[in-house]
């Protein structure tokens, strides 16, 4: 049985570590489908930048 996993990356200034993580677990042969992002942030984010590198990375 394969399960979902949930990565919450909280306070996310530099939320480039989540391409970070999305290639090592593409090296590692792990089916991205399977994960799902929940990025904390403050007011001072750059919401729509990180949607775009959310949808950038599938």
């Amino acid at each position: 049985m394969t399960r979902d996993i949930c990565v919450v990356v909280p306070t996310i200034r530099e939320y480039e570590c989540v391409r970070a993580y999305a290639e090592n677990a593409r090296e590692h042969g792990f089916d991205l489908d399977r994960l799902h992002f929940v990025l904390v942030t403050e007011d001072f984010c750059e919401t729509d930048a990180m949607a775009r590198m959310l949808d950038e990375e599938g």
